[in-house]
């Protein structure tokens, strides 16, 4: 029986390739698990502890009160079979892997965004040197600011500040030495982590107050770089551009993932700006993170990434000028430069 509610004829079929494969390998998650619990001796006249079913119910609870695809899973057929898995087991990080079996379902019902974090994974990201690589700057040409956002993870507010101070002085050291004519921002290769130094690093070119807003069936939230998570982050100056308003120009590619989307979608209907590249990775969810009894958490897909005109991005970001990738050549870069010379 499957764990989904039947879905309507009208619904656009997903039957390409990638879906495919990617399908084939939450099934044999699920599968994996299951022959676990076989080869383990759990059978169905074994309870799990007490703390481990409640753990799983709370996990649930939250899945089933917020989740984006909530709607389509049926929670009457999931909580049992849960339950009936975690047969056996006593102590709680036992049942982490059921918990990623919830997010496979998850998976199956179309949230392509949702994890789950262990508590070790958890204590990791509020590490405050825990990021992956430093941003990178340069003057091309002479007149043209180059800014390259890596990933950050982080979720500690002192890594996140100067992270985002960091990224603002790159800005600034530029916009001092030169007369600037327009800037390039490149999230390619950005897999996102968290999106507000980010946004926050880049006010001098984004402006402040509102850039989006995180849509879901229960809840309505208003992105701005002045409230919410980013306001905690502080810049120790709030730095204005000598060329207010300048062109800007965004480069992507597949791999510009989650909050480095939110980034460049955070960009659009700009004046002056124009997206270069390939296509985004579609993870456009505005996700929550939850947390669990023993620090774990559920990083959760709650709702839709949107612009400042309220569009969705269900998809992915597709930029103005597509590109083709070339091994010998930045394309998109150069796009991206000859579109600056000739304003």
């Amino acid at each position: 029986m499957s764990l989904l509610k039947a879905r309507s004829t009208g619904r656009t079929e997903r039957n390409s390739k990638k879906q495919y494969i990617y399908n084939m390998k939450i099934l044999l998650l699920l599968l994996l698990i299951l022959i676990g619990s076989i080869i383990q001796g759990q059978t169905g006249n074994q309870k799990p502890g007490k703390k481990v079913s409640r753990y799983l119910n709370t996990a649930i609870d939250i899945i089933q009160k917020n989740a984006l695809y909530k709607d389509s899973i049926d929670w009457d057929e999931v909580r049992p079979r849960i339950q009936a898995l975690a047969a056996g087991m006593k102590k709680v990080k036992e049942s982490y892997r059921l918990i990623d079996t919830l997010i496979a379902v998850l998976r199956q019902a179309g949230d392509n965004h949702s994890g789950f974090l262990p508590s070790a994974t958890v204590i990791q990201l509020n590490n405050e040197s825990f990021s992956d690589s430093s941003i990178k700057s340069e003057l091309i040409d002479t007149h043209i600011g180059y800014i390259r956002i890596p990933l950050f993870y982080s979720r500690n507010l002192s890594a996140g500040n100067a992270f985002a101070n960091q990224l603002q002085q790159q800005i600034k050291i530029l916009d001092e030495q030169a007369s600037i004519k327009g800037w390039i921002i490149d999230l390619r290769g950005n897999r996102g982590g968290n999106m507000h130094p980010m946004v926050k690093g880049l006010t001098p070119l984004l402006g402040r107050g509102l850039y989006g807003y995180a849509i879901g069936p229960n809840r309505e939230v208003t992105m701005s770089t002045e409230t919410g998570d980013a306001a905690n982050i502080q810049l120790t100056e709030n730095y204005q551009l000598k060329q207010p308003k300048p062109m800007i120009a965004i480069l992507t590619d597949h791999k510009t993932a989650s909050s480095a989307e939110f980034t460049a979608i955070a960009f659009k209907h700009l004046p002056n700006t124009r997206f270069f590249g390939q296509a985004t990775g579609g993870f456009t969810s505005s996700n929550q993170s939850f947390s669990l009894p023993d620090g774990a958490s559920i990083f959760l897909a709650t709702s839709y990434m949107c612009d400042r005109n309220r569009n969705r991005y269900v998809s992915g970001l597709v930029p103005d000028v597509v590109t083709e990738v070339k091994q010998d050549v930045d394309t998109a870069l150069e796009a991206a430069k000859a579109w600056i010379e000739k304003k």
